[in-house]
Formats: C-alpha cells, sequence, structure tokens
C-alpha cells in the first residue's frame, strides 16, 4: 500500500529488501527503507498542501472580511461567501467558518482597554446551517470576560437576508504574561 501511495505522487525509492518494507506487526520493519519512504509522501504531500494554501488561502480572510464596527469588547464584521470558502459540497467551509470564529473574536477581545491577542486554548463551533456562495454573512462577537489570564468570547454568524444562524463559535484564549512571582 505504501508503494501505491508514493507512486500516486510520483516518488521512487529503492529499498535494500523491498519484501521487508511492508508493516508487519510480528517483524521487525526495515527502518531505513520506512523512514525513507515516509519523509518522501510527508515532503510530497507537504509541498503540495503549501502550493495550494500559498496560490488559494494565503490572508485570504482578511481580504474578504470588511469591519463594520467594534469596541468594548465586540466586534462586527461582514463578509460575502466566495468560491474560495467553500466545501466540496458547495457549503461554506467549516474550517473556514472556525478560521472567522478565531479572527473575529480576536478582533473583539483587542478591542478591551489592555488585552494583548494571546494564544488560542480551546475554539468550539456548532454548525447549524450551510451558507452558499454569494450569501452575505453577519460575524457578531462579544468578550464574555477577560480575566488576568483567560479571555472567553463569543460569536455568531447569521445570515444577513434573515437574520437566521450559520454557526456559533465560543474561544477561551490566553493572555496573561505567565503569572508568576519573579524572585528577586
Amino acid at each position: 500500500m505504501l508503494h501505491e501511495v508514493l507512486r500516486h505522487f510520483g516518488a521512487q525509492i529503492q529499498p535494500r529488501n523491498p519484501s521487508r518494507l511492508r508493516f508487519d506487526r510480528h517483524k521487525e520493519p526495515n527502518t531505513e527503507a520506512s523512514s525513507t519512504a515516509a519523509a518522501i509522501f510527508i515532503n510530497s504531500s507537504c509541498y503540495h498542501r503549501r502550493e495550494y494554501y500559498r496560490q488559494t488561502c494565503t490572508n485570504q480572510y482578511d481580504k474578504s472580511i470588511q469591519m463594520i464596527s467594534g469596541g468594548d469588547g465586540k466586534c462586527v464584521a461582514e463578509f460575502k461567501v466566495a468560491e474560495e470558502h467553500l466545501n466540496r459540497a458547495g457549503g461554506l467551509h467549516g474550517g473556514y467558518t472556525a478560521t472567522l470564529v478565531d479572527v473575529v473574536t480576536t478582533y473583539a477581545l483587542m478591542t478591551k482597554d489592555n488585552c494583548l491577542p494571546g494564544v488560542s486554548v480551546d475554539i468550539h463551533v456548532t454548525y447549524l446551517k450551510a451558507a452558499k456562495e454569494g450569501d452575505d454573512v453577519i460575524i457578531d462577537a462579544n468578550t464574555i470576560r477577560a480575566g488576568k489570564n483567560l479571555a472567553f468570547l463569543e460569536c455568531e454568524l447569521r445570515h444577513k437576508k434573515d437574520n437566521s444562524i450559520i454557526a456559533r463559535g465560543q474561544h477561551t484564549k490566553y493572555i496573561g504574561t505567565g503569572g508568576g512571582k519573579t524572585k528577586e
């Protein structure tokens, strides 16, 4: 099977003993051939993914999102669903939706006094309705609480035409500076 995957990506390998390339619980695998094959497979697939994202996804959310309002821990943004935001079924891609939750809730957090963007600890998205190409979507984000170390945020994506909810997201971010006492 590994040979088939490698052939799919156009890779050629020459293991010392081809019969030992297979993975078998009862036999010790040829680690040299296995690691070479794995490296070729990973590098090949990562290259194709890097190229795809470089060409189609790099900073697409920055270009397509329009900030409508923001301040005091809130942010409202809008965007039009375009072809690059779709999954194979023609609906708004779940991964892109999660990215929107991440980005817009972070913008909402940054509108609070003395809040840094921090790093994500947890993102949870509930998908409720599809959005198709050409739909206008409103993203409404709110900071629930921002403490010393953690910030809790929420977000809704809604259709602009009928205000129906597309997705709801919750986002927890670490915003602390380490919090520990320093020794003098």
